[in-house]
């Protein structure tokens, strides 16, 4: 019988996985996520999908898959994110200014922060320098 991620040991699959499973190595294809959404069924299909890997819901603009111990959500929001403005301006964790970087602390996953981050049409002159 050839292998069929949906019933070869539900999400975990632990049987033939080691560190990850089929959940999450559908999306391993960077060079054909088109035609990985269409085979998903389309833009529906694919946040369908995603929905269910990550048991949340998924906005297009504001991530928050982390659902803590202590009743807190780790949320990434970036309300200006699109096929155009995928380049990073700022970020902001809690309001406050990353100076450049995107180096996110565990600490502050675990505690539920709130980064947000401003998208731009064009690369910063300046971020990541």
């Amino acid at each position: 019988m050839p292998f069929d991620y949906r019933y070869a040991g539900g999400q975990g699959a632990r049987d033939y996985y080691d560190e990850n499973n089929a959940w999450t190595y559908i999306w391993d294809v960077q060079h054909a996520l088109p035609e990985l959404v269409e085979m998903l069924g389309g833009h529906a299909g694919a946040q369908a999908k995603l929905d269910r890997m990550f048991n949340e819901p998924y906005g297009r603009a504001r991530w928050s898959f982390y659902n803590l111990e202590n009743g807190r959500k780790f949320v990434i929001e970036a309300p200006a994110a699109s096929q155009d403005a995928k380049y990073i301006q700022a970020l902001s964790i809690d309001g406050q200014p990353s100076n450049g970087t995107t180096v996110l602390r565990h600490a502050d996953i675990l505690r539920g922060a709130h980064v947000k981050i401003e998208m731009s049409a064009r690369p910063s002159p300046t971020w990541g320098r």
